[in-house]
């Protein structure tokens, strides 16, 4: 069974979460919160147990343009539907450059919280987005390091991640 048991008003304490979400199912055992246009706490394997103080985007166009998502958009925060883990993220940023919308979702089967994200330049400029993750592996912000794996040419290579935004 998916419950989210929380949705709450935008505004108030910066840390106030928009979005809480408990997975009732016996064999998952993670929580996530929103804020701010991201996604701003996971716990796992229980409640109490940070892995990720958040996970946003950094928008810049490499010579004078830079944006933070959760500092320089507006922010809307939507449940897909009452009761399910899902929710629908709009960021604008407050300069009318961008727009980044985004699903979040759960795997019913699995400890797992899926983002599909979309980018958006609203004025036509060409931008790269990179993404900014503040790991906290059982409650500890230092110490954490990340990277990404991913199969080239028939074998695995330890690569730089950056996520480059394809024209229409």
């Amino acid at each position: 069974m998916l419950q989210v048991l929380r949705e709450s008003k935008p505004g108030g304490h910066p840390s106030q979460n928009q979005a809480l979400a408990y997975l009732l199912i016996p064999l998952l055992k993670f929580a996530f919160t929103l804020s701010h246009g991201i996604v701003n706490e996971v716990y796992y394997p229980t409640e109490d147990v940070a892995c990720i103080r958040d996970m946003g985007l950094i928008v810049t166009d490499g010579k004078d343009f830079f944006s933070e998502e959760k500092r320089h958009c507006t922010h809307d925060i939507k449940m897909l539907r009452k009761g399910i883990p899902a929710y629908r993220i709009s960021n604008t940023c407050i300069e009318n450059k961008y727009q980044i919308t985004k699903e979040i979702i759960t795997d019913p089967i699995r400890n797992t919280l899926l983002q599909n994200i979309n980018f958006k330049s609203t004025d036509k400029g060409t931008y790269k987005l990179f993404v900014l993750l503040a790991p906290h592996l059982n409650n500890q912000g230092n110490n954490n390091t990340g990277w990404v794996f991913w199969k080239e040419a028939n074998r695995w290579e330890n690569k730089n991640f950056e996520v480059q935004v394809a024209e229409e």
